[in-house]
């Protein structure tokens, strides 16, 4: 586990070298990876979702595409302006989904999303299918 992550560090300073002079400030502070802490839908705080090895991760790839993976999921992102979105590959059959940026800091990462369960593609417990929901999500970066 620890090669990987010494990989995944020296691919990410490769990357960050060879094109630090060409992205913009808010990208290269989103870039690397991203440990979740907190997850509240409608407000509330969901503590059974949060778990420990739930990591989020943003790098470019050799052609310089914006890439991302989650959990099971993996595809191309876009930051413009404060809207981040999530384009999941196309095998997967996974709705794009597009978040606001609320914060983004050296350490800390807070996005929001809104839609309902089956926009979002997401099993929500307490909700029904039709009902439109908030959910905000906070992560802190994680040290390689």
């Amino acid at each position: 586990m620890k090669n990987i992550q010494l990989v995944a560090t020296l691919s990410l300073t490769m990357v960050f070298c060879s094109c630090s002079g060409t992205l913009s400030p808010e990208l290269t502070s989103l870039l690397g990876n991203w440990r979740s802490e907190k997850i509240y839908v409608n407000d509330q705080l969901q503590e059974e979702q949060v778990n420990e090895g739930v990591l989020l991760g943003f790098w470019l790839n050799d052609e310089k595409e914006q890439m991302y993976y989650r959990v099971f999921e993996s595809g191309d992102f876009s930051l413009q302006g404060d809207q981040l979105t999530f384009t999941p590959n196309p095998d997967l059959r996974i709705l794009t989904r597009r978040y606001t940026l609320l914060e983004l800091s050296g350490d800390r990462l807070v996005l929001q999303v809104s839609g309902t369960r089956k926009e979002l593609g997401w099993n929500l417990d307490g909700t029904s299918p039709e009902e439109v929901v908030v959910v905000r999500e906070e992560y802190r970066r994680e040290e390689m």
